[in-house]
Protein backbone atom coordinates (compact mmCIF):
# COMPACT_ATOMS: atom_id res chain seq x y z
CA UNK A 1 0.00 0.00 0.00
CA UNK A 2 1.23 3.48 -0.80
CA UNK A 3 -0.27 6.89 -0.10
CA UNK A 4 0.85 9.86 -2.22
CA UNK A 5 -0.42 13.40 -1.75
CA UNK A 6 0.39 17.10 -1.46
CA UNK A 7 -0.47 18.92 1.79
CA UNK A 8 -1.93 22.43 1.75
CA UNK A 9 -3.13 24.86 4.40
CA UNK A 10 -5.18 27.86 3.24
CA UNK A 11 -4.14 27.07 -0.32
CA UNK A 12 -0.42 27.11 0.51
CA UNK A 13 1.65 23.95 0.23
CA UNK A 14 3.28 22.95 3.52
CA UNK A 15 4.97 19.96 1.94
CA UNK A 16 5.81 19.61 -1.71
CA UNK A 17 4.86 15.96 -1.60
CA UNK A 18 4.49 13.10 0.83
CA UNK A 19 4.38 9.36 0.33
CA UNK A 20 3.90 6.52 2.77
CA UNK A 21 4.76 2.93 1.88
CA UNK A 22 4.27 -0.27 3.87
CA UNK A 23 7.63 -2.02 4.32
CA UNK A 24 6.17 -5.36 5.42
CA UNK A 25 4.72 -6.80 2.22
CA UNK A 26 1.77 -9.14 2.38
CA UNK A 27 -0.95 -9.97 -0.13
CA UNK A 28 -3.81 -9.49 2.31
CA UNK A 29 -3.03 -7.25 5.30
CA UNK A 30 -4.46 -8.34 8.66
CA UNK A 31 -6.48 -5.47 10.24
CA UNK A 32 -5.16 -6.44 13.70
CA UNK A 33 -1.51 -6.68 12.64
CA UNK A 34 1.07 -3.95 13.14
CA UNK A 35 3.26 -3.17 10.13
CA UNK A 36 6.26 -0.92 9.50
CA UNK A 37 5.83 2.04 7.15
CA UNK A 38 8.27 4.46 5.55
CA UNK A 39 7.03 8.03 5.25
CA UNK A 40 8.89 10.58 3.11
CA UNK A 41 8.17 14.26 2.56
CA UNK A 42 9.91 17.27 1.10
CA UNK A 43 9.17 20.90 1.91
CA UNK A 44 9.39 23.30 -1.01
CA UNK A 45 7.96 26.75 -0.33
CA UNK A 46 10.22 28.57 -2.80
CA UNK A 47 11.79 30.84 -0.17
CA UNK A 48 13.85 28.41 1.90
CA UNK A 49 16.03 25.42 1.02
CA UNK A 50 14.02 22.23 0.74
CA UNK A 51 13.92 20.00 3.80
CA UNK A 52 13.77 16.24 3.38
CA UNK A 53 11.95 14.03 5.89
CA UNK A 54 12.30 10.26 5.98
CA UNK A 55 10.86 8.33 8.92
CA UNK A 56 9.94 4.75 9.73
CA UNK A 57 6.89 4.16 11.91
CA UNK A 58 4.81 1.25 13.19
CA UNK A 59 1.06 1.28 12.62
CA UNK A 60 -1.85 -1.12 13.20
CA UNK A 61 -3.38 -1.62 9.77
CA UNK A 62 -6.96 -1.60 11.08
CA UNK A 63 -6.54 1.92 12.54
CA UNK A 64 -6.78 3.32 9.00
CA UNK A 65 -5.02 5.78 6.74
CA UNK A 66 -5.80 8.96 8.73
CA UNK A 67 -4.14 7.55 11.84
CA UNK A 68 -1.16 6.48 9.73
CA UNK A 69 -0.83 10.00 8.31
CA UNK A 70 -1.09 11.49 11.82
CA UNK A 71 1.69 9.21 13.08
CA UNK A 72 3.89 10.05 10.10
CA UNK A 73 3.46 13.81 10.54
CA UNK A 74 4.12 13.57 14.29
CA UNK A 75 7.29 11.55 13.69
CA UNK A 76 8.48 14.19 11.22
CA UNK A 77 7.59 17.00 13.59
CA UNK A 78 9.47 15.30 16.43
CA UNK A 79 12.54 14.80 14.25
CA UNK A 80 12.44 10.99 14.18
CA UNK A 81 14.67 10.82 11.10
CA UNK A 82 15.40 7.42 9.60
CA UNK A 83 17.03 6.75 6.24
CA UNK A 84 17.43 10.44 5.30
CA UNK A 85 20.50 10.63 7.51
CA UNK A 86 21.98 7.40 6.14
Amino acid sequence: MSLHFALKVNGHSIYHAMDITRLDHTDKPDPDATYRYRARACTADGTNPATQYDVTIEHRYGDGAWELIRKALNAMLNGDQAAADA
